[in-house]
């Protein structure tokens, strides 16, 4: 969600207004003279009007495709919006399972057009689904690593220091024995406290219970909510039981029981379940055992869940989400939102076609930190064809940590979003390590050293290649949406966060990324990036053992043969309708 790009389209893609010219800022850059930028200026005159061979622009719309010719080598391919755009990769890479056996949920964050009604009551359903999940969470388990935890729990950072977690850890005490047996969990007495630590006030409401069998009683309770002791036992009972249904549905149990999940809550009843969401899992709310095996039950379906949901990992308790208009740049109008009548409301009222185009995301709440700091990985890769396609990978790539510590409970973009054209007009936290850099950059050889440092050496070879995969999956899926033109080829740059277990996960591929000197390492990798791609693209079409610098050759697919259309021609009459 993090973009570093010079196209100048509007798919939210841009990091700088259209140009890499912006002078960098780091130490021993030296601008062009007064003259050396006019010999450049008189040269550019002079081939104006000149029939060019090579073409490169950073913006894609630049170029005519209709009057290319053949011979003219361009660095954009028609149709790359289709996984450029944040719209376009959400929609079509569920199409992934028609040209493989990857699941792109396995990493891709799932992801909704709000524009789209049916899309917006998925992500609604979704939404109420991880909320149970998260009592569940709650219920079994505090969010800090002292106490008991949730079957998949893991330590956010990658030195075991957790430094904010993504759970909003720190904020709450469960006052439970550190022995999870299920014989000891089975003694416990029938009350979990999870203290409040805010001051929040909360206002009095009306509630609707499940008793044990999960029917439904209405109880109308006038007593303010923050009089009372605890919150009431029946939340963990309704999770439970959505938990059980959408398992049931993901095994094919649930074939039997056809019509039960949509008619066996309310909407008034998920009204309030998404209520008491709010306050155990935001506010710290206290909760009862409802029974002696309800804890255990949880547990159990904890685990299950876990083994049939692949972004179980990524989720904490909070249920955050983050929410991207497909109109603007830079970071722009992106926002986290961990309430669901806000994230509605933002798009309500939308009226024009482009500012409609938004989309949410699912936050990645248990990132993996480098000294309690949140960071996401820039990976380029190349693609010289489309058919048959042809994918190159580069072996180097960056790291861009934001500017303050993680936490959950503030979701600022300062805190969140590690976008350069974000973090470098924000201070940096004082209280941050001295062993991240101040221009919040490190190469991906920097990172080695880091994981080697605490013994996490061998981590690398596994990101890497579920990067390598991901790239992979989304480029077969969108083989038969981008045009083929061979002399045309294309940089594109790839953002992936990491989770707790070491996992990347694709955020977004934006086209023309951006390749400045904006700091020591940028101007370093970008300068060979640049080089390399050259070697590729020219020195490699005259001789195939040319070197090719840092970019490896990572898939090659055979040439697919397009049938002819051998139908009849199809004709459309009538009368246009006038209003």
């Amino acid at each position: 969600d993090d973009d570093d790009d010079d196209d100048n389209d509007d798919d939210d893609d841009d990091d700088v207004d259209g140009t890499c010219n912006s002078p960098p800022r780091f130490p021993g850059y030296e601008p062009m003279t007064e003259v050396e930028t006019e010999e450049w200026g008189m040269l550019s005159r002079a081939v104006k009007y000149a029939h060019p061979h090579f073409i490169w622009s950073m913006m894609k719309d630049d170029i005519d495709f209709k009057f290319l010719q053949k011979d003219q080598y361009v660095n954009h391919f028609r149709e790359g919006q289709a996984f450029t755009t944040k719209v376009g990769i959400c929609k079509n890479l569920r199409q992934l399972s028609s040209f493989c056996q990857q699941n792109p949920d396995d990493f891709f964050p799932r992801c909704y057009i709000l524009s789209s009604e049916e899309e917006r009551a998925e992500f609604i359903d979704n939404y109420r689904l991880t909320a149970a999940i998260s009592i569940l969470k709650s219920y079994c388990g505090g969010a800090n690593k002292r106490d008991r935890q949730w079957p998949g729990y893991l330590p956010t950072d990658a030195a075991g220091e957790d430094g904010g977690t993504a759970s909003d850890a720190g904020s709450s005490t469960v006052t439970t024995s550190p022995d999870t047996s299920p014989e000891t969990r089975r003694r416990r007495p029938r009350r979990v406290r999870i203290r409040r630590r805010t001051k929040a006030s909360l206002k009095s409401t009306s509630r609707t219970s499940l008793d044990s069998n999960f029917s439904t009683t209405s109880l109308s309770d006038s007593t303010p909510l923050r009089k009372r002791p605890h919150s009431t036992i029946h939340p963990v009972m309704m999770a439970c039981k959505i938990c059980e249904l959408y398992l049931m549905e993901k095994e094919h149990e649930f074939l039997d029981h056809e019509g039960e999940c949509n008619e066996l809550f309310t909407d008034e009843q998920w009204s309030n379940l998404i209520s008491q969401f709010y306050l155990i899992c935001h506010d710290h709310a206290i909760i009862d055992y409802p029974s002696g095996d309800v804890e255990e039950k949880g547990f159990r379906l904890l685990e299950r869940l876990k083994e049939v949901m692949p972004q179980y990992n990524l989720d904490g308790v909070r249920n955050v989400w983050i929410v991207k208009p497909g109109a603007k740049s830079r970071g722009r109008g992106i926002f986290c939102v961990d309430r669901l009548d806000k994230i509605l409301s933002m798009v309500e009222g939308i009226s024009t076609l482009k500012e409609s185009k938004w989309v949410v995301q699912k936050y990645i709440e248990r990132p993996l930190l480098i000294h309690g700091t949140k960071f996401d990985i820039r990976q380029w890769f190349l693609v010289t064809d489309w058919n048959p396609m042809v994918l190159w990978f580069y072996k180097s790539s960056y790291l861009r940590f934001c500017g303050q510590h993680f936490t959950l409970k503030n979701l600022s973009p300062s805190i969140h979003l590690a976008n350069n054209a974000i973090q470098r007009h924000l201070e940096v936290d004082s209280g941050r390590s001295s062993e991240l850099p101040d221009d919040n950059m490190w190469s991906s050889d920097q990172f080695q050293d880091h994981l080697k440092s605490i013994g996490k050496a061998d981590k690398w070879a596994t990101i890497y290649q579920g990067m390598k995969d991901a790239i992979i999956g989304t480029l077969l899926s969108m083989q038969d949406i981008v045009d083929s033109r061979k002399h045309s080829f294309e940089l594109f740059g790839a953002d992936f966060m990491l989770t707790t277990d070491y996992c990347p996960w694709l955020i977004e591929i934006n086209c023309s990324p951006a390749l400045s000197a904006s700091t020591q390492v940028t101007g370093r990798l970008c300068a060979a990036v640049i080089e390399d791609t050259m070697k590729v693209v020219l020195d490699r079409r005259r001789s195939k053992k040319a070197d090719t610098g840092d970019f490896e050759l990572a898939f090659k697919r055979p040439h697919i043969t397009m049938p002819t259309y051998v139908g009849s021609q199809l004709t459309i009459a009538g009368q246009q309708i006038k209003r």
